[in-house]
């Protein structure tokens, strides 16, 4: 059964069948990073709603749902930030046709990982961790049963922590977590790596909390747990995420930069994308 989160993704498949587009005029150019009040894409004389992760087609257009609603003093304007297949983000504010494609396009390895995934839980990128915290978001290495978490908790202080991973997303079951360690004893002049029976590859959420005293108390990051034949690969690619997202105007938010970055974190977990060209 089709999960909600792929509904737009699916009914604008449907929509440009229904158009009678030629298929390469059906290329991504774009994938929603946020919006401010319901927008929909149109295709021909069909539309859709659009979500955060929704991917664009070249040709159709993207418009607010109430186009004819004008903003007041008490209602912000209706807008749309999308990332471009250019690796540029753009804020609309207005009915927008998104360009096609040049066939002599190139577009980066990163985005089309989150382009063609369907697997992305943008829902998660948003929800859990504050922006200052120490903990970051990142890729860590898995080696032997063995989970180097250096790269991302450098900045946290030393002290005994508890440490869990769960699969990303607030509709996932419930249930025992991949991995929770209860005492690991964390020193970031001499970091030691943490035992990880049984732990398979992917895209996780970690979350860390300590009993010390010592603040913060509780912090959380999203992180893709890697290989080591394939760690090399995953951080090259997330940090092109980080490079392109850095590119971006101040129009862009801190918080759309992170829910851009962690849904490439969620991509670079997934298992195809080590087959990707």
């Amino acid at each position: 059964m089709l999960e909600v989160r792929n509904l737009s993704f699916a009914l604008t498949l449907v929509l440009v069948a229904l158009s009678g587009l030629p298929a390469g005029a059906a290329e991504y150019v774009a994938v929603v990073i946020d919006q401010a009040d319901p927008w929909q894409c149109v295709v021909g004389k069909h539309s859709s709603n659009i979500e955060r992760g929704t991917r664009l087609m070249g040709g159709s257009t993207v418009r607010p749902t109430n186009d004819a609603a004008q903003p007041t003093n008490d209602t912000a304007q209706p807008s749309l930030t999308v990332v471009l297949y250019t690796g540029e983000a753009k804020t609309f504010t207005s009915p927008t046709r998104l360009e096609e494609r040049p066939s002599e396009s190139r577009i980066s390895r990163i985005l089309e990982l989150i382009m063609g995934s369907e697997h992305v839980d943008w829902a998660s990128t948003i929800t859990r961790g504050e922006l200052d915290d120490p903990l970051i978001d990142g890729v860590v290495r898995l080696e032997g049963q063995r989970l180097e978490l250096a790269e991302v908790m450098r900045d946290v202080p030393a002290g005994k922590l508890a440490v869990r991973l769960r699969t990303p997303g607030p509709g996932k079951p419930g249930g025992k977590s991949p991995l929770e360690a209860s005492s690991y004893e964390w020193d970031p002049a001499a970091p030691q790596p943490l035992a990880a029976p049984g732990l398979l590859p992917g895209a996780y959420e970690l979350t860390i909390s300590r009993s010390d005293g010592k603040t913060p108390t509780s912090m959380a990051a999203l992180v893709a747990v890697m290989l080591v034949d394939r760690f090399e690969q995953a951080q090259a690619d997330y940090v092109e995420a980080v490079r392109l997202s850095e590119t971006w105007p101040e129009s862009v938010g801190p918080r759309q930069v992170r829910q851009f970055r962690r849904a490439a974190l969620q991509a670079i977990g997934e298992p195809k994308a080590a087959s990707h060209p």
